[in-house]
C-alpha cells in the first residue's frame, strides 16, 4: 500500500523524489531522519508524524495542518525552543507503534 499511495499521490511522490525518508503506517505519513537542533546545539534526528488524508488511493488536501514529532523539542542555534511550532509535550499513542 504505501509504495502504491506514493506512487499514485504527487505530494507524497514529490517529497520522495526529494530524498525525503517516508513511510505511511497506520493512517500517517512519517517522515523520518528530520534534522534539528536541540538545547545543547547538537544536530540530531526526528520524526515528523502527520495524519494522511485519502481519497481512494490518492491523498487529498488535510483538513488541519497539525503534525506531531518525535525527539526533543527543536531549537534555535543559540538553544532556545523554538516555541512557534508548540504543540502539546504529552506522549501519544496513534496505533500501528507509531
Amino acid at each position: 500500500m504505501s509504495r502504491r499511495l506514493i506512487a499514485l499521490s504527487p505530494d507524497l511522490l514529490r517529497m520522495q523524489n526529494e530524498g525525503y525518508d517516508l513511510e505511511i503506517r497506520g493512517g500517517y505519513l512519517l517522515v523520518r531522519n528530520v534534522p534539528y537542533v536541540d538545547t545543547s546545539g547538537t544536530v540530531r534526528l526526528g520524526i515528523l508524524i502527520s495524519k494522511l488524508e485519502l481519497s481512494g488511493d490518492k491523498t487529498v488536501k488535510p483538513t488541519d495542518h497539525v503534525a506531531y514529532w518525535t525527539g526533543e523539542h527543536p531549537c534555535h542555534s543559540d538553544g532556545s525552543k523554538i516555541t512557534a511550532i508548540q504543540n502539546s509535550s504529552a506522549p501519544q499513542d496513534f496505533g500501528d507503534g507509531v
